[in-house]
């Protein structure tokens, strides 16, 4: 008896474990299943995704091939992914890739916040980082945004394949 309680310990504290290698992001553009950086970034690094949508506002970065989003009350559609493995080093890699260098950085291209994301799939609203284009980078050029009324990057890529890269 005693032996087999040690084993479903065992197993228990594995599947804790398991969970700690587990998170979420919200994701809106270029890192959606199907896009080019979600090919090159999470292939394999998966758990599943599911819709979600944010308030803000969401823009075309002119010749970029990639989108912007701003703070505001439009919905905009994107997904939430649960990532598996080596979360830390993935989280890193995007950070990389949306040019995020710390909290507050005014050289960050994307700034990463906590932002109240609605699960479509459950119906529950959930906290998670959210990369938000940075307008105090001194590098940003607002003649580049082009709003996506939609809110949606991927109804407007097919609509305008030149947007995307």
């Amino acid at each position: 008896m005693k032996f087999i309680l040690a084993i479903l310990c065992a197993l228990s504290i594995t599947s804790c474990g398991t969970n700690d290698t587990e998170s979420k992001i919200f994701v809106y553009g270029s890192l959606r299943e199907g896009f080019h950086n979600y090919e090159k970034y999470l292939t394999g690094q998966v758990v599943k995704n599911e819709i979600g949508t944010v308030n803000g506002e969401l823009f075309e970065l002119k010749g970029l091939g990639y989108p912007a989003l701003l703070q505001g009350t439009n919905v905009v559609i994107g997904e939430i992914i649960t990532l598996k493995g080596d979360v830390k080093a993935t989280m890193q890699t995007l950070d990389e890739l949306e040019c995020y260098f710390g909290e507050n950085n005014p050289t960050n291209e994307y700034d990463k916040i906590m932002t109240t994301v609605f699960n479509t799939e459950t119906k529950k609203q959930e906290q998670l980082p959210v990369y938000f284009y940075n307008m105090r980078n001194p590098d940003v050029d607002p003649s580049l945004l082009v709003s996506i009324k939609a809110g949606d990057w991927k109804i407007y890529t097919e609509k305008n394949p030149d947007a995307r890269q």
